[in-house]
């Protein structure tokens, strides 16, 4: 569909569950018709905010140009100063791909949306970093993943697994924080030397996960 299409069609479904909440709530009178309008809204007011979510969050990744994990750029450097020599990272694994990014944001994005449906407190932009780190975590861990012998292919089929592991380890969303700190874990200390990871082959040792 037409992006502008699609926004508007979000737009209106969206108008229309609030005005039907609203209406609800100035009558004090509970009738069938106040009941209708009541489970229209909700409904309308659901689906229009998945919509609008949807339609936003492929985009907003790519408004500011860059990805949050851009580095910056490094200072000058001063004239006759030798250049300081990085300390050498450990290796990555070579990162592969099971599924395309869109439909990867996508999967992330649907899965993560009931748990922030019921937690008004979290903005759109908060929801959006969530799926953004989540993607980062689960990209790196599926290749190291691969590359210590597992099937792609039983990594692929059992992804939702692997994320529950990942993502929901006490049946809920863990917070930014906690998700930002295992890329820094990923980036600092490898991959296999971080938290998500060694929960994954941890599940897969006490045959909660088989791959």
């Amino acid at each position: 569909m037409d992006p502008i299409k699609y926004f508007t069609f979000s737009m209106i479904i969206f108008i229309l569950g609030i005005w039907g909440i609203l209406l609800n709530r100035r009558n004090k009178e509970k009738n069938e018709i106040v009941f209708f309008f009541e489970v229209t809204g909700a409904t309308f007011f659901s689906l229009g905010l998945f919509c609008l979510i949807d339609f936003m969050a492929p985009h907003v990744s790519y408004c500011a140009g860059r990805s949050a994990f851009t580095p910056s750029p490094s200072p000058a450097q001063s004239p006759g100063e030798e250049p300081a020599v990085p300390e050498e990272a450990p290796p990555m694994p070579q990162q592969v791909v099971l599924i395309s990014d869109a439909e990867r944001r996508r999967e992330l994005f649907d899965r993560s949306l009931i748990h922030h449906f019921f937690r008004p407190d979290r903005t759109l932009r908060e929801s959006i970093n969530v799926v953004e780190l989540q993607f980062s975590i689960e990209r790196r861990v599926e290749a190291a993943l691969v590359a210590d012998g597992f099937d792609p292919a039983s990594i692929l089929a059992n992804r939702h697994r692997i994320r529950g592991v990942l993502f929901y380890p006490f049946w809920d969303l863990l917070t930014e924080r906690t998700y930002r700190a295992y890329v820094t874990q990923i980036e600092s200390n490898g991959t296999r030397e971080s938290l998500p990871y060694r929960r994954v082959v941890r599940a897969v040792q006490n045959y909660d996960l088989f791959l």
